[in-house]
């Protein structure tokens, strides 16, 4: 009973791995000579093969056929004819096992799952040495009696061609009610069938390069997903058509750079510029030089430094003669500032506001001479009658002032308003301011600062001679500029 119990459950787990596989596999059928012996078993095991006694001596007695359920299992069906000699068994026996055979025919139908090495993990599935470890269950006709057994056993599968090979099996048959023996077999197999094609697409995974993937005989069996002449899997770009000289990548621009490794893709450039054009030659690529056509450094954007002062020529307002940064690149003999060309002064250091000479101080007797100057000068500003427009015609002598102002940059300045007695007195002080913001608005925007000037208007409360006559009255209407000390 308890053999009956483990020959089932070996039977059940075996099937349930042998189901849970993929059953797309060969056929194999072989043809064998097979023997058994009943005599070893009782033997001691350093006996057993010195004192062999083999039963079964006909060439052709066993008919194999197997089918593979996956990469590890085999199940396969065995039909046996043993040839016994049946008066030495019973002599051996001596009654022992009983009852005494009485035909020297032995038939064995045999069902078996077995495990192969070749599955891909321990040995290659294409190795021509093909071991196997197998479990099954077979029925022993003797004497027409049918005893069942559980048979243990190994076996070898030596292929000599793709399809043709050798085979060795040895088993221990383990006999229900009957005395156990061992089984050899000795013969050739061959397999056929329908071959495995995981991909289905017509290549046999065997010849198949990409076995998991469909794809075309011209590849063997690999894809081409752009239909570039050039299989995916040497396909450097498999999604984008190329030319095979280029591992199936594109080259838009036809520069002989591959557009994934082509900087300016869309023109044409040489390899040493990764693909992109550079016409001056300076290292520097076109879409990035801004001087593309006049050789420079690639620290000024491609552009050249002719003088070598660092400011690039397109920067440099005198791109031929050596100057410093604050010149803007001119040569500045005195360092104010201020180009020699632009500069009154350029030995002496000076300031923009008096044209690059030095600030002049004023003595006691400069400041009446300015003074004198600034009175004269605002005698002849005019205004529209009754508006704080400043006439065309007296420009000229607010530029002198403006002169004037640029050569003394410290000194400062009171811009104040007056008028005659003409007219409402609330009238005549707004008239007096306007005009003195005019004036002040002039210098400003001639580039004094104004920080530099103040103003105010004072109506007709400060005449500077009568306003009985039309002479005195214009005399009034005036805007002095007076220097602040």
């Amino acid at each position: 009973m308890k053999k009956i119990i483990l020959l089932l459950a070996v039977f059940f787990a075996v099937t349930f791995a042998a189901q849970s596989q993929n059953k797309m596999r060969p056929w194999l059928v072989g043809a064998s000579t097979n023997y058994v012996d009943f005599l070893a078993v009782p033997m001691p095991v350093s006996e057993q093969l010195t004192n062999a006694n083999w039963m079964g001596n006909t060439v052709l007695s066993q008919l194999k056929v197997a089918r593979l359920l996956s990469k590890e299992i085999v199940f396969s069906t065995e039909f046996s004819m043993i040839k016994l000699e049946k008066e030495k068994l019973n002599a051996w026996t001596d009654g022992e096992y009983q009852p005494a055979i009485s035909n020297n025919n032995m038939w064995r139908i045999q069902g078996q799952f077995a495990y192969k090495f070749t599955n891909g993990y321990l040995l290659k599935e294409d190795a021509m040495f093909d071991p196997y470890v197998f479990l099954g269950v077979n029925g022993s006709i003797i004497d027409e009696t049918t005893f069942l057994a559980q048979s243990t056993g190994v076996g070898v599968n030596i292929w000599v061609t793709d399809w043709l090979g050798v085979n060795a099996e040895g088993s221990y048959d383990w006999v229900f009610d009957w005395n156990d023996y061992f089984h050899y077999s000795f013969g050739v197999v061959a397999r056929f069938g329908k071959k495995s094609d995981a991909d289905k697409d017509g290549i046999s995974d065997k010849k198949d390069l990409c076995p998991n993937t469909a794809g075309l005989a011209e590849f063997k069996g690999c894809p081409d997903t752009d239909g570039d002449g050039v299989p995916d899997k040497e396909d450097k770009c498999p999604t984008v058509a190329g030319p095979k000289v280029l591992g199936g990548c594109p080259d838009t621009d036809g520069d002989g750079v591959i557009d994934t490794e082509d900087r300016c893709p869309t023109v044409a450039g040489p390899k040493i510029t990764d693909g992109c054009p550079d016409a001056d030659g300076d290292g520097v690529f076109d879409d990035n030089d801004k001087c593309p056509n006049v050789a420079g450094l690639a620290q000024f954007g491609g552009c050249p430094d002719s003088d070598g002062d660092g400011i690039p020529d397109n920067e440099d307002q005198c791109p031929s003669m050596a100057g410093p940064k604050s010149a803007n690149g001119c040569p500045d003999a005195d360092f104010d500032g201020i180009p020699d060309v632009s500069d009154a002064c350029p030995n002496e250091k000076g300031t923009i506001e008096n044209k690059g000479c030095p600030t002049m101080k004023m003595t006691e007797v400069k400041v009446k001479e300015v003074e004198s100057q600034l009175n004269s000068f605002s005698d002849y500003v005019e205004f529209e009658t009754n508006k704080y427009v400043i006439k065309q015609k007296s420009y000229k002598d607010l530029n002198e002032i403006v002169t004037l102002m640029q050569q003394y940059p410290d000194a400062k300045f009171a811009i104040e308003g007056h008028t005659d007695d003409v007219g409402q007195d609330a009238d005549n002080q707004v008239l007096s301011e306007s005009r003195a913001y005019a004036m002040h608005q002039y210098f400003v925007d001639k580039g004094i600062d104004p920080k530099r000037m103040t103003f105010v208007g004072y109506g007709e409360s400060r005449p500077r001679d009568t306003n009985a006559t039309p002479e005195g009255r214009a005399k009034n209407r005036r805007v002095e500029i007076r220097l602040v000390q």
